[in-house]
């Protein structure tokens, strides 16, 4: 009777949601798996296909002190088991907990979350009913007994693939920790520049404010002065009266701006960029100075491919060095990203580009003499262009610098080296893909209705941009910290 009523409940939840994520628990006794939860998933996947993209195995239960294989010992048993390839992002191995331990929960629950946004619904039509009777439940639990006790017994044959498994496993743990390390730093990074923004914003309040209480007392001096002054000089002081006032309603105005704005974070000349004059060469084979680039150029990146601009970021240099590669003079800042000829990222101060980009991070290597970096020629054809010299000059700091950021691709040329434009790597962070993803399909139509395609440097829509991307990231920052 159970098994009939657990058979109607899968069919129901099928029907009511078939656009889905599953997640399926097997139970374990001793770390090893219960035949009756293998039986069932296979009943399962027969009746409804299960899309790999779509499904979570979770390993419930487990000791914390196991074999150090254990996971991808269990990992290619599950692929021997349900005829399923199983990638470690799509097994999540649960602790036994002390359920009173609220840290303890804490962790297990942040554990099946970060499993769980990995998925992808998708849709589970059936194919057939649900088999399942108790006399072939036990007839199949012999069958998956049979299958574990082979696989025990030639488990010496298969230690190579088990490290294999075990091995990409512990590198998604490790990719996961450092993937959450480095969204922690950009988080903490935000809120202390939004903490200097505030800071900011309150000292010129304060300037302000005193601008204010003086033009008051000036005010107050006039209107005294006025009381004993004769036809002409009446005449002049109730002219000054009449500034004073205007100048005081113009100040308050500002305040009350301030006031009533949230603090802008303001990047104080930090990005990576590229003198005005540099050639950035265009897909129709021309080239362009990087100042005089447009929103909505098409500019050539690597491999011929075809980029439209999406930003053009303008910056000053603010105290920084511009850097010269062979005969070129300076042309470029110490963050900036070159692709060497095989295919790596080099920058004059790897650091600096990570810190711009934590994406990036482990990634940048020093740009050094003898390098060889990807170049275009003049026929469009790729070119290795071997660094010989590397010179580099101080500049003003008020210099106005450029960066191109493209809606794809992420590569250009500037002065015929290939380039990146710091677009973060979102392969780094395939949650925040996904989070994006999501934003995308439920935003997506709201935001372009909203916006022009005008979007550069202190343009409206820019601006409104700007500050939806802050209430955005502030939202994150205080559903992160609560949750």
């Amino acid at each position: 009777a159970r098994v009939n009523i657990n058979k109607r409940e899968i069919d129901h939840a099928f029907t009511q949601r078939p656009n889905s994520l599953i997640i399926y628990v097997f139970g374990q006794q001793g770390g090893r798996m219960r035949d009756e939860d293998a039986v069932a998933f296979n009943a399962i996947n027969k009746a409804y296909p299960l899309n790999i993209q779509s499904l979570l195995l979770v390993v419930n239960g487990l000791p914390a002190v196991r074999p150090k294989d254990y996971e991808g010992e269990v990992m290619l048993m599950l692929q021997d088991i349900i005829q399923l390839q199983v990638a470690p992002e799509r097994v999540c191995f649960l602790n036994h907990i002390n359920r009173e331990n609220i840290q303890e929960r804490h962790a297990l629950r942040k554990q099946l979350l970060n499993a769980i946004v990995e998925l992808t619904p998708t849709e589970h039509i059936k194919a057939q009913d649900i088999h399942l009777k108790v006399d072939e439940v036990e007839m199949l639990k012999k069958q998956i007994e049979e299958m574990t006790k082979t696989f025990e017994a030639n488990k010496i044959e298969f230690q190579h693939e088990i490290r294999e498994h075990q091995k990409r496993y512990d590198e998604l743990m490790e990719n996961q920790k450092n993937e959450t390390d480095s969204l922690r730093r950009i988080i903490e990074r935000q809120q202390e520049e939004a903490a200097e923004a505030r800071l900011s914003q309150e000292d010129r309040e304060r300037e302000l404010q005193q601008q204010m209480e003086t033009m008051r007392a000036d005010h107050q001096r006039l209107t005294e002065q006025l009381a004993t002054a004769s036809q002409e000089q009446a005449r002049q002081l109730q002219a000054a009266l009449q500034a004073s006032s205007q100048q005081q309603a113009e100040l308050m105005r500002q305040l009350m701006q301030i006031r009533s704005q949230p603090p802008q974070v303001v990047t104080q000349g930090k990005k990576s960029c590229f003198v005005g004059g540099t050639l950035i060469r265009m897909a129709d084979g021309t080239d362009k100075s990087i100042e005089k680039i447009q929103v909505g150029d098409v500019v050539l990146g690597a491999e011929n491919q075809s980029h439209v601009v999406m930003f053009l970021d303008v910056e000053q240099l603010n105290g920084r060095h511009l850097h010269g590669i062979n005969d070129f003079p300076p042309f470029f800042t110490s963050e900036h990203v070159f692709f060497t000829s095989d295919g790596k990222m080099s920058s004059i101060e790897p650091q600096d580009s990570e810190n711009e980009e934590p994406s990036l991070r482990g990634l940048v290597n020093a740009l050094q003499i003898n390098d060889e970096l990807q170049g275009l020629d003049q026929n469009r054809r790729p070119s290795t262009i071997v660094v010989n010299q590397l010179n580099c000059t101080e500049s003003d700091s008020t210099t106005t610098v450029y960066n191109v950021v493209l809606d794809s691709g992420h590569t250009y040329y500037a002065n015929g080296f290939c380039v990146f434009d710091m677009f973060p790597n979102l392969a780094q962070y395939p949650r925040m893909f996904k989070f994006l993803h999501l934003l995308w399909q439920s935003c997506a139509t709201q935001i372009d209705s909203h916006f022009d395609d005008i979007v550069t440097p202190g343009s409206d829509d820019r601006l409104r941009l700007e500050k939806l991307a802050d209430f955005v990231q502030q939202a994150i920052s205080s559903y992160l910290s609560k949750n």
